[in-house]
């Protein structure tokens, strides 16, 4: 079930809000687990219940883990539940990756190998999993108390909003707010305004981007010449990010309207001046959890190494991260590719970058982001070198404009224009200008102002609202990207 889906917007949210508000505080958390659950559950029964069988598993591995605090049980304890998760990941993630990563390295026949059942993978196993893991980690670093209630707990690892594509909540951010039965009406109003934001943003920028990127992705590799392959990446890095955004938004907004408050998890990554800032601009939440969880314990085993240990870390780290993206090469690539300019940047690129103009400094991150989205956007290893041949003009594609102009509307120019200043902080900008014009003048004069610009907020929203209901009902083109990892 999608947030940007007529079912999810004018069926099971209304339901959801109203029986929660009716339910009262005492029912408030029962009634958000069994949303969250039939949520899950709309994606496929089976495997949705092996999300109910993590959370068991995980809520005594923590208690089990509390109770030997400071003894030898405790890292026993803590190894074989991180062990359980992580064998999840692989049973139903990976597990026919490797096969096949192993028939293509040994044997020459398909007949030959192994050979193992494909199965779905579950919905938003990725990023329970990493709830999970880092829940038992905080608790045997003792920061912070383990949960005795279930439904607290079974409620923080399957809360709908976060549990597709997250952000990834750490439990130290829900504990207190899982105990708290206040729902609050000014959360609920901007929750309402975040929410509608990051639909729009998904219905009517990001679905734009995407019927040129997947058209373009979608040829023959023999068909791309330098229009398209370049027409087909910055529609797709343009896609990626309001999609992901958008959902992020979504994401927020819904827990404001639940009583929750969540992390941040994008701050306009394409204005970052190196790939240090820009991971720490883009999907906040997974690359803080990649350094808290993955990267320090290792340049701590590493540090006798120096910087040579950082820069192994960090290709460690993100090759992780690029798997855990998907099961393919091209992920694991993708990864590897952000871990080695990281460690360039570590290792003392990073002062040489400090002494370029600014605009170069950009377009330095610019370029290493885009051709690393090819890499994440294709299908496969051989694809991806086809199209960074077509990027640099070696593609064998008729060279003409006709093959993307059907694509590339007055709306879609439209589009583009608004989602490149959205990349930047004009608007935050915007309204930090505003503030401060404000907070000059007369308090009878500002609230008069202030009256007009909030009537014309209200009705920006209405509009978004109406505009993305519109596009949804007429249109059955709705993709989002990270719903597959």
């Amino acid at each position: 079930m999608l947030f940007s889906s007529i079912f999810f917007l004018y069926i099971f949210l209304p339901a959801s809000i109203l029986l929660v508000v009716l339910g009262g505080k005492r029912l408030r958390n029962i009634l958000l687990l069994f949303f969250s659950l039939i949520f899950l559950a709309w994606g496929g029964v089976s495997n949705a219940l092996i999300l109910p069988a993590s959370i068991i598993v995980n809520y005594f591995a923590g208690m089990l883990i509390s109770r030997s605090i400071g003894s030898r049980k405790a890292r026993i304890f803590l190894f074989a539940g991180i062990l359980f998760n992580i064998g999840l990941l692989i049973g139903f993630k990976y597990l026919n990756f490797f096969a096949d990563s192993i028939n293509t390295i040994f044997y020459s026949s398909a007949k030959d190998g192994i050979h193992l059942k494909r199965m779905m993978i579950p919905l938003a196993i990725s990023y329970y999993t990493f709830h999970c893991i880092s829940y038992l980690i905080d608790i045997y670093r003792e920061n912070i108390t383990v949960q005795k209630n279930i439904i607290r707990f079974s409620l923080y690892v399957s809360f709908f909003p976060k549990l597709i594509a997250g952000p990834i909540v750490r439990y130290n951010n829900m504990a207190e707010q899982l105990s708290s039965k206040k729902l609050s009406l000014f959360k609920f109003a901007a929750g309402a305004e975040r929410f509608v934001i990051g639909l729009g943003k998904k219905v009517l920028l990001a679905n734009t981007f995407a019927l040129l990127a997947d058209k373009m992705f979608a040829m023959p590799i023999a068909e791309h010449s330098l229009v398209t392959a370049w027409a087909g990446i910055i529609s797709y890095t343009l896609q990626i990010y309001f999609d992901f955004s958008a959902y992020s938004d979504m994401a927020i907004g819904l827990g404001k309207i639940f009583g929750f408050d969540f992390p941040e998890n994008f701050n306009f990554p394409y204005i970052a001046k190196s790939i240090q800032e820009f991971w720490q601009r883009w999907h906040i939440s997974l690359s803080s959890w990649l350094r808290d969880y993955i990267f320090a314990p290792l340049s701590i085993k590493s540090r006798n190494m120096g910087k040579a240990g950082i820069a192994i870390s960090l290709l460690i780290t993100f090759g992780i991260c690029g798997l855990w993206h998907g099961p393919s090469w091209t992920y694991v690539l993708w990864g590897l590719g952000m871990g080695f300019f990281l460690a360039l940047e570590n290792v003392g690129f990073s002062k040489v970058l400090k002494k370029l103009w600014s605009p170069l400094r950009h377009l330095y991150v610019l370029i290493i982001v885009i051709f690393g989205w090819v890499l994440f956007r294709s299908d496969t290893l051989e694809y991806a070198k086809g199209y960074f041949h077509a990027m640099f003009g070696f593609g064998t594609g008729i060279n003409k404009y006709a093959v993307i102009s059907f694509y590339v509307t007055r709306e879609f120019h439209l589009c583009l224009l608004i989602a490149i200043i959205g990349s930047t902080r004009f608007f935050p900008i915007v309204r930090e200008q505003y503030s401060k014009i404000m907070s000059r003048l007369t308090p009878k004069f500002g609230g008069a102002i202030d009256t007009g610009v909030l009537v014309l907020e209200l009705l920006g929203i209405i509009f978004i609202m109406v505009s993305s209901t519109m596009y949804l009902i007429t249109s059955a083109y709705n993709p989002f990207i990270y719903f597959r990892f």
